[in-house]
């Protein structure tokens, strides 16, 4: 590919599929739109770990289908993570998720799109609140990690 391809083939994904999602069999997802796809990653990444405890690698081998090899090229070390979904006021959950969503993004080379990033953590904060379990899950505020 030309440099101008690559070009071109980032700013198509970063309208229909930014993270470069995977179905089953392999193929990129089309989505109507980035926000559609934003939404999903922060449903999916919540879905997979709602105590809050992701396993980043996993979530890009299952939802991107990266080789463990793929993976290890982006991650290194940085394998896991820790989100507090439930806190909307650590500082931390914000920060935290940036990163992990930067290095989803890096697969495809698209930039994280605030606007979007903001967007998206706003409708999975309203279905923590409309499901109930804020309340439920902040008691995981108890449990001590060791760093």
């Amino acid at each position: 590919m030309t440099r101008n391809e690559t070009i071109t083939m980032r700013d198509a994904l970063s309208t229909v599929n930014p993270f470069m999602l995977r179905g089953e069999t392999g193929r990129i997802i089309l989505y109507e739109n980035a926000k559609e796809c934003y939404q999903l990653v922060l449903m999916g990444l919540y879905a997979e770990a709602p105590c809050g405890f992701v396993d980043v690698a996993y979530y890009m081998m299952k939802y991107q289908r990266l080789t463990p090899g793929q993976v290890w090229d982006i991650l290194h070390q940085r394998q896991y993570a820790h989100i507090k979904w439930w806190d909307k006021d650590d500082p931390e959950r914000v920060t935290t998720l940036r990163k992990v969503l930067r290095l989803l993004l890096s697969v495809s080379g698209c930039e994280l799109d605030e606007e979007l990033f903001r967007q998206a953590l706003e409708n999975l904060d309203t279905l923590l609140d409309k499901q109930g379990v804020r309340k439920t899950l902040s008691k995981l505020d108890l449990i001590t990690i060791i760093k």
